[in-house]
């Protein structure tokens, strides 16, 4: 009775993970329907059947996405243009992961092959904003000990000094993510915030580079700070994992023509990353 039990339920797992199979196969219950096993054994008044749960199954996700981890692109584009570059996804790619947004991975990457994502080149770099968003979001939280704000540089200097942290034991917190564009994502971000209609013509094909950084000031607050395109390589160099002294050498060797920077503008960006809360303190070994 026990191996009859065993044989049982071992059929019904067979069953369940060809099914499960035919479903995400991105080929559709045609090329299923031709191999061997639960799919050919279909009755031929089922199938269709099979065909509609499958479409829904990629309408379903397809959707659950567009209003979640990819909502600001669905504010842009239109939920149903974001929702059908997902399902086209999913259609080359089927989700194997239980997880919704591990599943989705690589959106970004898939989109700057299709033809009519094309005709809008930002959209890659938007998707990829909306994806590491949501890691730094549910990455670890900046730890109040060693995160250096305005608050606790200015306890420890004397009044009316400037409240960075010191240059050679500070990095950039470890969980940021900074992205520097041939596009405006930065007001595309804010834009996804307003009314499409207020959105001027063909803005948002516009070639004006921008970079964004993010990063969390505390569990619940993300920030969104822009970067001025003279210290793109500054930051880069930090989110490369230079200190705040080494990636101030970094801007001085790769500027054209250092001496035209603006230090006052500098100090003063510097100065307001350490208040949102973008420095850590860097053991010096």
């Amino acid at each position: 009775m026990k191996h009859a039990a065993e044989a049982v339920d071992a059929e019904i797992a067979r069953w369940q993970a060809e099914f499960l199979r035919g479903v995400q196969s991105p080929h559709g219950t045609e090329h299923e329907l031709a191999g061997t096993g639960l799919w050919s054994d279909l009755e031929a008044a089922t199938r269709h059947r099979l065909e509609v749960y499958r479409t829904g199954h990629y309408a379903r996700v397809s959707y659950t996405l567009a209003d979640t981890l990819f909502e600001r692109a669905s504010a842009l584009l239109s939920r149903e243009v974001m929702a059908g570059i997902l399902g086209r996804f999913f259609e080359a790619h089927p989700a194997s992961a239980p997880n919704l947004v591990a599943a989705s991975e690589g959106v970004a990457k898939f989109a700057k092959m299709l033809d009519d994502v094309s005709e809008h080149p930002w959209i890659p770099d938007f998707l990829t904003l909306c994806e590491r968003r949501w890691a730094v979001l549910t990455g670890p939280d900046p730890s109040p000990a060693t995160l250096h704000t305005a608050a606790s540089t200015e306890s420890s200097t004397e009044a009316g000094a400037e409240s960075v942290p010191h240059p050679a034991c500070s990095k950039l917190q470890a969980n940021h993510f900074f992205l520097a564009s041939e596009f405006a994502v930065f007001s595309l971000w804010n834009a996804a915030d307003d009314e499409i209609a207020d959105i001027p013509s063909g803005s948002l094909d516009a070639c004006v580079p921008q970079a964004m950084l993010l990063f969390k000031s505390s569990a619940l607050t993300l920030e969104n700070v822009l970067v001025p395109q003279d210290f793109f390589p500054f930051v880069q160099a930090l989110s490369n994992g230079s200190t705040l002294l080494d990636a101030i050498d970094a801007l001085d060797s790769q500027a054209v023509d250092p001496e035209a920077l603006d230090a006052a503008a500098f100090g003063a960006f510097v100065t307001s990353l350490a208040a949102r809360g973008a420095f850590a303190t860097h053991t010096i070994r």
